[in-house]
């Protein structure tokens, strides 16, 4: 094992590891503070006896950590392991000396301390003050956490994926406070991250234990950042206006009701499970189709690239796309204000609803996409448009059921007034015959014709049931006429509302089907984390010794962690 001085990723302690020597030990020993760590089988110092640590074993050979050289003092060319600045000898006197007859000592060499403790100077004296450097951020996220932040900076061509040139940046804790103030008081506030373009102040410096130069940042420029972001959005706006795809995605009309999503967000934030529970308390069908993505960081245009490829795949089986994300300061947004993501979205066959800022915080994507101040926002328009599409198809409904009461009204009156019309007639008919019978009859009586006169009777009778029977036959084939008209408009109504229950049913039913209970009644669980009621996806986020309430169908088991095992998987798109 190597000997070597690092520190923890809390910045409390130093991590002193070597194999077993008693020589060593005995001179970690004498360490204030020190204490032995058996499992890890390594001795820990705390960090504010640095300078102690580093007098005391640098002469035993170990090495330190560039963490470590960057809050030790400089170490002092008395210690033992320095050599004395070495005599210049020029080039006629060395080529002078004769190998066999020279008796006189051969010049001091320098120590590899001695010798960066030289460069170090050098680059102090070419550099006396401190001087601004223009860079793009990079590997600043693997520091995170540390009292004290490494990173790089690099220069890279528009069009070439390797850096130009690179320098090592240091960001000692003494300045991320005062720092990380400045940038979040500028307006919008940013963050340093992975990426950004920085314009930044420092010293040119080199930490004789680790033989590398640094650049030690004590102070930077918001408005470079900020000018920067703004000016690549705006070429990139004018770029997409000029091909008229500023408005291409926009203009696509929005179904409604908008019931299948397609969402782009990560499955841990808030914004997902925000936007989730306000549709899920709607009580409509919505169904919904996650396509897990990162909203920050280096992995933002690669995934969100995917997700959008995956849902462009089964466009026919959404009625939009969501991209989600939960505001965030502009250095954390402005990864989506990228050429390839401003493309995909404007060409995008789904109409998209972006939700990944704050009102004053606009990407490019805000600005070729329907936009929405957050997460929220859309689910609020999403369950608006739906309630309206509820109350429409309800107005509808009514409208019907009036229209239908109306049309067997109208042929009731309708047959009402034909069978009064028909007994008028029948009426008059009558008291006619009657009358041409008893003109008959009295000139009977005043003839002898009175067989004439019983026949004329029988016949008149004959005609007068004929007549009887006719009516009623009228009155009855009218009235059967209207009631089949009524049977058939009932149906159809009828149909129409079962359509229209039946579809509501069928949207009611998945949504029941996407029930996480269903899914626990089928055998599976659900583990969420104790502390905070979380749903627990991935083992790497579990600690050990954390407490889990794993949900069965039946019930809840608290259980403790006792082994996180991390098997090999592929990454999520």
């Amino acid at each position: 094992m190597a000997l070597r001085i690092e520190l923890d990723e809390r910045g409390r302690d130093l991590l002193i590891r070597f194999d077993y020597d008693k020589r060593l030990v005995e001179a970690v020993r004498q360490l204030p503070g020190r204490r032995f760590d058996p499992r890890a089988k390594l001795w820990l110092v705390p960090v504010k006896h640095v300078d102690a640590v580093v007098l005391a074993l640098l002469p035993h050979g170990f090495t330190l950590a560039p963490e470590v050289s960057g809050i030790a003092r400089p170490v002092d060319a008395a210690l033992p392991f320095a050599a004395p600045t070495p005599t210049p000898i020029d080039r006629a006197t060395r080529d002078e000396r004769a190998p066999t007859n020279d008796t006189r000592p051969p010049p001091t060499a320098f120590t590899v301390a001695g010798l960066n403790h030289r460069v170090r100077d050098a680059l102090r004296g070419a550099f006396p003050d401190s001087v601004w450097v223009i860079g793009e951020v990079i590997d600043f996220d693997k520091s995170a956490g540390r009292r004290h932040r490494f990173f790089s900076l690099i220069d890279k061509a528009p069009d070439e994926a390797r850096p130009l040139a690179q320098v090592e940046a240091a960001l000692f804790e003494s300045k991320i406070e005062e720092l990380a103030d400045k940038l979040a008081a500028a307006q919008p506030p940013l963050a340093l991250r992975d990426g950004l373009e920085i314009r930044v102040r420092g010293r040119v410096d080199m930490f004789p234990q680790s033989g590398r130069y640094q650049l030690v940042i004590d102070d930077i420029d918001p408005a470079h950042t900020l000018g920067k972001l703004a000016l690549s959005r705006e070429q990139l706006l004018r770029e997409l206006r000029s091909k008229g795809l500023d408005g291409k995605n926009v203009a696509r009309p929005l179904p409604c009701p908008t019931l299948r999503l397609a969402v782009l967000a990560s499955p841990t934030s808030d914004g997902w499970h925000d936007f989730l529970h306000q549709l899920e308390a709607s009580g409509l069908a919505f169904t919904l189709t996650l396509y897990p993505v990162r909203v920050q960081g280096v992995e933002l245009r690669r995934t969100v690239l995917s997700g959008l490829a995956q849902a462009a795949a089964t466009a026919a089986d959404h009625d939009a796309l969501c991209i989600l994300r939960g505001g965030g300061s502009r250095s954390d947004l402005s990864g989506f204000d990228d050429r390839e993501l401003a493309y995909a979205v404007a060409n995008h066959p789904l109409k998209i609803l972006i939700g990944i800022g704050h009102e004053r915080d606009r990407t490019v994507l805000d600005h070729i996409a329907q936009s929405f101040k957050t997460p929220t926002a859309i689910a609020a328009f999403l369950v608006e448009q739906g309630m309206l599409e509820v109350a429409a198809l309800a107005a509808r409904a009514r409208l019907l059921a009036d229209a239908t009461r109306d049309l067997l009204d109208a042929q009731h009156l309708h047959l009402q007034q034909r069978a009064e019309s028909l007994q008028t007639t029948l009426s008059s008919h009558l008291l006619a015959q009657r009358h041409v019978l008893a003109l008959a009859a009295q000139q009977l009586r005043h003839g002898a014709l009175s067989r004439c006169v019983a026949t004329e009777r029988h016949r008149a009778a004959l005609a007068n049931e004929r007549l009887r029977r006719g009516a009623r036959t009228l009155v009855r084939d009218a009235i059967a006429a209207t009631t089949r008209a009524g049977a058939r408009v009932r149906g159809l109504t009828l149909r129409a509302i079962e359509r229209a229950q039946g579809s509501l049913a069928a949207h009611d039913l998945r949504c029941r089907l996407l029930d996480p209970r269903a899914t626990l009644r089928r055998g599976y669980t659900m583990v969420r984390r104790a502390s905070d009621g979380r749903i627990a996806t991935d083992a790497k986020n579990i600690d050990e010794l954390a407490d889990l309430d794993i949900e069965f169908r039946d019930g809840v088991v608290r259980a403790s962690v006792t082994t996180v095992t991390i098997r090999p998987s592929s990454p999520v798109p």
